[in-house]
């Protein structure tokens, strides 16, 4: 995808500031220039250094236009599916299943997914719209920390909350449960850590997810 590092560098910065309508303007004038569909041209938009894409940034910063406007250009299934949807009490696991609508809910280089950022700062109705959207709430940084653990480090009780009673048992090791996390409350080695005989930069992780949630332009 032969998108230029300025064309990619726009579409993130809209993504980060919530302009939706430069960012229309500018995938119609992308996509006539390139002679792609403007879904395409999304997809390609992936920070160079980082791996980022638009649809991080918008999580990062909790920006549902943003996600709407993704939304809008891909077709729904049914009136339903970019909706969050109740858990039903017989399948707590229902509305973390299935295949993701979007193909942006994709990891970036250190393994953080636009869900990663949404947790971290908070913004529980972007959580649920992802998770709705098929987002994996079990995914794992390259630190080993899911959705939740982030959500839980930055002390966002009601995004943690929601995600372990959608998720259940299954989640259950990201606050901590699991061989090498830290638990509630206790002090997270932001060094080096050893998970099975692997160092994993936790400190590099920490530092990627919460430099997304800043919206200024580097350098302006």
């Amino acid at each position: 995808m032969p998108l230029t590092e300025d064309e990619i560098d726009d579409l993130l910065y809209l993504a980060r500031i919530n302009d939706t309508t430069d960012l229309s303007s500018l995938l119609t004038s992308l996509s006539q220039t390139h002679s792609l569909p403007p879904q395409t041209i999304l997809e390609a938009a992936q920070d160079p250094e980082t791996g980022n894409g638009v649809l991080h940034y918008a999580a990062a910063n909790g920006h549902i236009d943003i996600l709407d406007f993704i939304l809008s250009l891909y077709p729904s299934p049914s009136s339903s599916s970019s909706q969050p949807t109740s858990t039903s009490t017989s399948n707590p696991s229902s509305s973390i299943t299935g295949t993701p609508r979007i193909p942006l809910l994709h990891p970036n280089d250190q393994g953080n997914t636009p869900l990663h950022y949404a947790s971290l700062n908070g913004h529980l109705a972007f959580v649920k719209r992802l998770v709705a959207l098929g987002a994996d709430p079990a995914a794992r940084n390259a630190a080993g920390h899911d959705p939740v653990y982030e959500a839980e480090m930055g002390g966002r009780d009601e995004v943690v909350g929601w995600l372990l009673a959608e998720g259940g048992a299954s989640l259950e090791g990201g606050v901590g449960g699991e061989e090498g996390g830290a638990e509630i409350g206790e002090d997270i080695d932001v060094g080096v850590s050893e998970v099975d005989g692997e160092e994993k930069i936790v400190e590099g992780v920490r530092r990627e997810l919460e430099r997304a949630g800043v919206v200024e332009r580097e350098g302006g």
